[in-house]
C-alpha cells in the first residue's frame, strides 16, 4: 500500500460580533494571499499573489488579479476553511464585512504561518457592531408638547484603524473619515 503522509494543512477562522462573541457572523467574505516575486503580500498591492482555486491534483493555483481570488464566505456557524494549503506564510484579508458590521485592521494582512509545528490556524475575528438604540420618556402627548428622547451607539473599535489606501505598505488613512448618526422622524414631527 501507498499512503499519502502529508500533513493536512488547514486555517479556519470564525466570525463573531464584537459585543457578544457568542454571535456567529454569516455572510463575512475572505481571501487567502501570500507575498508575491518581488512583494509585500498585502491585500491591493500589485506583487501580491492571490488564491484562486486549485488543480484538479489538489495543486493551489494563484493568480496577481484580486478579482480573481477565491472568495471565501462564512456559513451559519461564522466559519471559514481552506485545508489545500501548503507549508507557507500567508495572509487573509475580510473584504466584505456582513450587513451591520464593519472590518477592523486585524482583519486586513492577516499574517499566518503552516509549517511542520504549525500545522492548524484557528483565528476568531470580530467585526465592529454597528448598533443604534433609541429611548424617549414615554406616556402620551399634547400637540406642541417637547419630548426628549434619547440615541445611543457604540462607537466601532476600528475607529483609530489606519489603512494603507496608496498602497505603498504604510498605514497612513484612516478607515473611517465620519462616523454619523441620522434619526429620520415621522414627517408629523418637527
Amino acid at each position: 500500500w501507498i499512503t499519502n503522509s502529508a500533513p493536512t494543512l488547514w486555517i479556519e477562522v470564525t466570525k463573531v460580533s464584537a459585543l457578544d462573541d457568542t454571535v456567529t457572523l454569516e455572510g463575512a467574505e475572505f481571501v487567502i494571499h501570500r507575498v508575491g516575486a518581488a512583494g509585500t503580500g498585502f491585500y491591493g498591492t500589485t506583487d501580491t499573489e492571490y488564491l484562486k482555486g486549485f488543480d484538479s491534483a489538489g495543486n493551489a493555483l494563484w493568480t496577481t488579479t484580486a478579482e480573481d481570488a477565491k472568495v471565501y464566505t462564512t456559513g451559519p456557524d461564522g466559519i471559514f476553511k481552506e485545508e489545500g494549503l501548503l507549508y507557507g506564510t500567508y495572509f487573509f484579508t475580510e473584504i466584505k464585512a456582513p450587513s451591520g458590521y464593519a472590518i477592523q485592521n486585524d482583519l486586513v494582512n492577516h499574517e499566518f504561518t503552516l509549517d511542520e509545528t504549525n500545522t492548524k490556524f484557528e483565528f476568531t475575528a470580530k467585526n465592529d457592531d454597528i448598533v443604534i438604540e433609541k429611548s424617549n420618556t414615554g406616556g402620551s402627548m399634547n400637540v406642541g408638547d417637547v419630548e426628549d428622547y434619547t440615541v445611543t451607539t457604540t462607537i466601532p473599535l476600528g475607529i483609530n484603524d489606519l489603512i494603507d489606501k496608496d498602497g505603498d505598505g504604510t498605514a497612513e488613512s484612516p478607515r473611517y473619515t465620519k462616523f454619523e448618526i441620522i434619526d429620520s422622524h415621522d414627517d408629523t414631527l418637527e
